[in-house]
């Protein structure tokens, strides 16, 4: 499907929900910035110019290339450096988390904490980034803006429903058994995982991006329909149980291989960087 198509298909998805409240924009500025970085002729002096039309950005990508998530060996004081230590891709897929971040919803809800919706998120994409590096390192960048951005649909419909949603998010953080995705659908109609979908489209994200983020709960979700890493990391939620933990290592061990010790390591790891980075994210 064509781009254009792809996005008008999602407005008109997200009117049916939200009706004339107009969804969150993603900056017209920083997709003008990510135009040079996809270009594959541009420098990177054109690249670090580019970003410095946005002061902003620069400066909450700067902030988060250097937390503990990235951990680089020395501190990145400008873009091109970070350009340069990052790589193209990693560039862009932290360009578009920094962007998405910024353009969602901040406020509390009924039952929706954002400080602890972002910690979440970013246990969650320190965490796909790793097992990413070992699985398909290729793609990384795409598996730590994905799972950063998975839920995004949580803050928007949090604002936009009020207590209709947040009566959701109560009865699964409350610990029903079920799914989010049949809570919210029985009680709004609708689920993070649609809107989320048609949120990205309408933004234009990349469609890998797009695709785990609609289907990132899909049961028989194939690895070419979402990456490995984001199956593995896709159920954590923001109230932890105790053998969830246990689960992402049992399925990581007999699905791909990967020993229980080094994914307890990376659990531990990300958990200890998501704080530095959701404060990096939030500030």
């Amino acid at each position: 499907m064509l781009p254009k198509i792809r996005r008008l298909r999602a407005r008109a998805q997200l009117e049916a929900v939200f009706g004339s409240v107009e969804p969150p924009t993603f900056p017209a500025l920083t997709t003008r910035i990510l135009e040079v970085v996809r270009r594959a002729d541009a420098s990177i002096d054109e690249v670090a110019e580019a970003l410095r039309w946005d002061p902003a950005l620069t400066v909450k990508l700067l902030a988060t290339v250097n937390s503990a998530a990235y951990g680089p060996r020395q501190s990145i004081e400008d873009v091109r450096h970070a350009a340069n230590y990052m790589g193209r891709t990693q560039l862009e897929a932290l360009i578009i988390a920094v962007a998405c971040r910024a353009a969602l919803p901040a406020e509390p809800g009924r039952a929706f904490d954002p400080r602890r919706f972002w910690l979440t998120a970013a246990q969650r994409a320190g965490l796909a980034r790793a097992i990413a590096e070992r699985l398909h390192p290729g793609r990384a960048g795409e598996a730590f803006t994905s799972a950063l951005l998975l839920d995004l649909a949580v803050p928007v419909l949090s604002k936009q429903l009020g207590d209709r949603y947040g009566a959701a998010l109560e009865a699964w953080h409350g610990g029903d058994a079920r799914d989010l995705e049949s809570i919210e659908a029985e009680i709004c109609g609708s689920t993070h995982t649609s809107v989320g979908l048609s949120l990205a489209e309408h933004w234009g994200l990349p469609p890998a991006v797009s695709a785990n983020i609609g289907a990132h709960h899909r049961v028989g979700v194939s690895d070419q329909e979402v990456l490995p890493a984001i199956r593995l990391v896709a159920p954590a939620r923001e109230v932890p149980g105790e053998d969830e933990a246990e689960r992402l290592i049992e399925s990581a061990r007999v699905e791909y291989g990967l020993e229980p010790d080094w994914t307890v390591g990376q659990i531990d790891a990300s958990r200890e960087a998501a704080v530095d980075l959701s404060n990096r994210l939030a500030s």
